[in-house]
Order: structure tokens, then sequence, then C-alpha cells
């Protein structure tokens, strides 16, 4: 049985880093005391967000924020904890900073990174483009058994990130936000559409979700989602808190998609045992409880061949292969190997 206690934490996010560096320490160490092995905390929770608590990576004190992370992650081993931290990340040259999530393991070494894949703003001078750029890579890492995934704030948009993370045998999401620069207008809408964005992804592919926040205004609140998509756990709007709770992966939850979910993820044998493999025969879904014609489709034959190898029948490939092929395609937004070609007018 594999079983995680998870601290997500939040706290207002300040232009200075040293202040930040106190506030993380400070709830790190409330998170031991009450009995987490990981400590979860919010989008550039340590550098602040760029074009907003820093005009420019230019105009970002670099050595304190190199300082502050070093002194989090010696915390880290103190205390023996895992640590997911949102900071900014220097490039090279002109490049402009990754929005990433560093992983600290109980050691204090930085295990792994995770950096932003999608920035908002329609080119390199909008939005968060215009300050950052943006990943090509998913990051897990595995903590007491328990397989762990990153994402950060406007990636929640996208339901094929999660989908594939699910492939990669994720059973906790970490999902980590910001809302620098919300505004009054657009509060409302994010009290809507984040929680019910995070608990259909968490429902349908039945894994579970911390999602965590800055505390500034308008900042919706940090919150807990369970493989049932159910909210456990919410933190009060404005102010630090650390929310602290245990997933069990091996809970009796309800789970209406266990028995078909694996057949989009294109694995073989799951499924009801019934199932027979469909193929595609001239023109023809052969297979199943009945054959019938089918229509031929923008999709190349080889795609949805390679969908039928896997299992896939073909109806579903062909409904599905538009979505697919961000993720399968090698110089697509979201390839699936450390590629720099995402955005590449952004670096």
């Amino acid at each position: 049985m594999a079983r995680l206690t998870i601290a997500t934490c939040q706290f207002v996010i300040e232009p200075a880093v040293e202040p930040n560096r106190a506030a993380v320490e400070r709830l790190m160490r409330s998170a031991r005391r009450r009995g987490a092995r990981l400590v979860h905390f919010s989008e550039a929770c340590v550098s602040g967000y760029l074009g907003v608590e820093v005009d420019s990576g230019d105009r970002l004190d670099w050595d304190a924020v190199r300082g502050a992370m070093e002194s989090i992650a010696r915390l880290a081993a103190e205390l023996e904890l895992w640590v997911v931290i949102g900071c900014n990340h220097r490039l090279t040259g002109s490049h402009r900073p990754h929005n990433s999530l560093y992983v600290i393991d109980p050691s204090g070494r930085i295990v792994d990174r995770y950096d932003k894949m999608f920035c908002t703003g329609a080119d390199c001078g909008d939005g968060d483009l215009k300050h950052y750029s943006p990943g090509s890579a998913f990051t897990t890492f595995d903590v007491d058994g328990v397989r762990c995934g990153l994402l950060i704030c406007h990636d929640y948009r996208y339901p094929e990130l999660f989908r594939e993370y699910k492939r990669r045998g994720v059973e906790l999401m970490l999902v980590s936000f910001h809302n620098a620069g919300m505004t009054a207008d657009r509060d409302a809408h994010y009290l809507m559409s984040v929680p019910v964005t995070l608990q259909a992804a968490a429902a349908s592919n039945f894994f579970a979700v911390s999602a965590t926040n800055g505390a500034r205004r308008y900042a919706w609140p940090s919150f807990v989602v369970d493989q049932e998509g159910w909210v456990i756990d919410r933190a009060p709007r404005h102010r630090a808190a650390v929310l602290v709770n245990t997933i069990d992966t091996d809970a009796k939850l309800y789970d209406a998609s266990a028995s078909w979910r694996d057949l989009p993820l294109g694995r073989r044998g799951h499924g009801p045992a019934q199932r027979r493999p469909h193929r595609v025969v001239g023109g023809t879904v052969a297979g199943g409880a009945e054959g019938g014609r089918i229509r031929r489709v923008a999709q190349s034959q080889a795609d949805i061949s390679a969908c039928n190898s896997a299992g896939i029948p073909s109806w579903y490939a062909r409904r599905a292969l538009s979505r697919w092929a961000m993720v399968r395609a090698p110089n697509s937004v979201l390839p699936t190997e450390r590629l720099a070609t995402t955005q590449a007018a952004a670096r």
C-alpha cells in the first residue's frame, strides 16, 4: 500500500527574494511538524513572477535567488523533506528564463526540474512569453511509492498534459499557480474554472491533485482533490496556510472509467475480457460487436494502423488523433523528450 503525506503551502509572494525564502522555510518547518513527507509550493514563489513582482529577468537579483535556493535545499536535508518549489531558472546568453519547479530530495539535492510548457501570450512580445522561455518536457518522480507529476499554472488548460502524465503512471499531480497580476474582473472566473478543471482532471484520470497558489489579493485559495474528484481540503484566502493530507493510492474510491481508461491511452491487455481488438480491413471496421463501413478521414492510414496495433478501435482513433497529434508529432509543441523546439520564437 502506497501512502504519501503532502503539505500544500501558500503565502503572499513578495518582490524581494529574502522574505520569500523566510516564508518558505517557516512553512517547511510547520509542514514537517505536522508529519508531511513532501512540501508543495506555488509558482515563482522564491524569485517572484517576472512582469509582476519583478519587471524582467535583467532586474532580478540572481545571486539572491541562488542563495535562497541553497538555503532551502539545506533545510530540506535537515528536515528530511521532499520539496517542490517554484523559481525562475536562468538560461545562458540572451535567452529568457524558464518558469520552473525544482524537485529537492531529502538529502538536499535538486534531482529534477519542470519548466512550464504553456506560457500565456500570442508571441514573444505578449503575456508570459514576453518574459519567459517555455519548456518542452514532462517531469515525474517517486516519493514513498507514489509517482508524482508536475505542471504550472496555464498548463492546466490543456487536458492532453494530464492524459500524458496518466500514461506515465502518475498518481499525484502537483500543479503550482501564482495568479500574478490577477484583477477583480477575472477573480470570479478563476474561482470557478481552476477547481472544476482540476476536479475533472482528477476524476477522469483517477489521480489526486495538489493545487497551490499565491495568497495575494484576488488569488483563489490552494486546495487538494482526491482521485474521485472531490475537494478534500481548501486553504483560507489571502493569508499563509499549510494543508496537510495523506494520499492513499489503494483507497477504495469510485473510478467510473477503470474498465476502459487504458484503451485510449494505447495500452494492451486492459478493459473488459469480452473486448476484441478492432482492425481496419479495406475501409471496414472488423471485430467487436459488429462491422460497418467507415469513411476515410484526413488522418493517414499509417496513424490509424498504429492505433489498431495498440488495440484502439479505428472509430476512436480517428476521433482522438486530432488531439493526440500534439503529443505524437516529433516537432510539436508537446514533445515527449527534452527538445528545444517549443515556441522557439520566444527564446
